[in-house]
């Protein structure tokens, strides 16, 4: 044999260990072994309807497995809970190697499974309670947080309400920060207890004066409500001022005319005052966020032929500002532009 033909010999077989070496690092480093691992472990299990598995955070090269598992269609209970022990087994035993965790989903339901046997028997006495909760929709139970969503804006402040209690009983070593929200986004109440509790306070004092439409309050000291009519505002802010807050916490309106973004709606209302009652009534409403305005109204003629009035009208920190249909909100019109 020649040289030169062991030489090409050997160079391919460099190149093919070299190849095979480097199918077999890119195997282990996206985490496939370790979602594989899972899968099989799983895939026979009489509660699990189907497994979507990642490597850890979706990220290549950074190993393990995270993902979602879905159990069976109105799964018992029991079976549900099981069904966590044998996930949080697993996740225990071979936690080194999965880094990341997998969430169980039951009935649009979800729990993220730590491991931990004390939490994950919490969190599941917490969402065994609320799925046979008629007013809630969706629950998902985190390591860190709760997310509720309600049938209804009643529903929602009810558990809003209920939801210390019932954290209380089944599960008072998960921590109190939660998410309440209606279907329809007209309650939106996150962060603590407290937090929380300063809202149901005004919204309990205000439905016994005025009617409400919603309620938020988002981690920050600020309360917003929505009211059914504008002209119900004196009303409110007078029954509000009695009302016992936390420290530095404020209450801002919103209602059927005047629309919150960041903002406490001041400006908004200041525009409406300033016009004459024949151009007011041609609003739908107004949409402020901090110094930008959308003046919405329900006749397209009405963008060109108010336009002027409504500049003028505006006070003078606002920089943007625009005029749109109510019922096409693309049709625009820019009234102020920086």
């Amino acid at each position: 044999m020649t040289g030169g033909r062991r030489a090409r010999r050997v160079r391919a077989a460099l190149m093919a260990a070299l190849l095979s070496a480097t199918l077999l690092l890119a195997a282990g480093c996206t985490g496939d072994g370790e979602s594989a691992a899972f899968q099989r472990a799983f895939a026979d299990d009489p509660s699990v309807e189907s497994m979507k598995l990642t490597s850890h955070d979706n990220q290549p090269f950074t190993g393990g497995v995270s993902g979602e598992v879905v159990a069976r269609e109105a799964l018992a209970d029991e079976d549900f809970a099981a069904l966590v022990g044998r996930i949080g087994d697993y996740t225990r035993e071979n936690g080194d190697r999965m880094q990341g965790r997998v969430s169980l989903v039951v009935d649009g339901f979800e729990m993220e499974v730590t491991g931990d046997e004390g939490h994950d028997d919490e969190a599941v006495g917490l969402l065994l309670a609320l799925r046979a909760d008629a007013r809630v929709i969706s629950a998902t139970v985190g390591d860190s947080s709760l997310v509720l969503v309600g049938s209804g804006t009643a529903e929602a402040v009810e558990l809003a309400r209920d939801l210390p209690a019932l954290r209380d009983e089944v599960a008072p070593g998960l921590p109190d920060t939660a998410t309440v929200r209606a279907e329809d986004g007209d309650v939106d109440l996150r962060g603590s207890t407290a937090a929380r509790g300063d809202a149901l306070r005004l919204w309990d004092a205000l439905t016994a004066e005025v009617p409400l439409a919603g309620l938020r309050a988002r981690n920050e000291p600020v309360v917003v409500v929505a009211l059914r009519d504008e002209s119900d505002l004196s009303a409110a802010r007078r029954v509000a001022a009695g009302v016992a807050l936390g420290p530095g916490t404020s209450v801002r309106f919103a209602s059927d005319v005047v629309r919150l973004g960041d903002s406490d709606g001041e400006d908004a209302r200041l525009l409406l005052s300033s016009l004459d009652e024949e151009l007011r009534d041609r609003i739908a409403y107004v949409w402020i966020s901090g110094a930008r305005v959308q003046v919405a109204v329900r006749i397209e003629a009405d963008l060109a032929g108010m336009a002027d009035a409504v500049d003028a009208a505006l006070p003078a920190r606002i920089t943007d500002a625009s005029m749109v249909l109510e019922s096409d909100p693309a049709t625009s019109l820019s009234v102020r532009d920086g």
